[in-house]
């Protein structure tokens, strides 16, 4: 359970910064597709982002093997996969955005 509050917390996080910068995110499909990206993020590319804990929320979680599937099915695509692991990473990849064009 302690799992489900850090990535929530995390989340909330990533949607607070991507909400400063003006930058459109939806929720990813979670209604009985397993293992695809926690968000989808527009910005001057569009980017499928699976977020977790990682070490320094002290979680090992890594992920799933329906993960790595999404992951080989947008890669290979194409799309920017992008997997982040705690707030470093967070606000680090946040930062580089840059909003669409207008």
């Amino acid at each position: 359970m302690a799992q489900d509050v850090l990535e929530k917390t995390l989340e909330n996080l990533f949607k607070r910064l991507l909400d400063e910068k003006h930058i459109f995110h939806i929720k990813g499909i979670s209604r009985g597709v397993k293992g695809f990206p926690d968000r989808k993020v527009f910005a001057d590319n569009i980017y499928y982002v699976e977020l977790k804990v990682g070490k320094e929320g002290g979680s090992y979680y890594k992920q799933t093997k329906m993960q790595k599937w999404w992951q080989d099915k947008i890669e290979k695509s194409n799309g920017h996969y992008v997997l982040l692991t705690g707030e470093q990473e967070i606000i680090l990849f946040v930062n580089q955005l840059k909003p669409p064009l207008r």
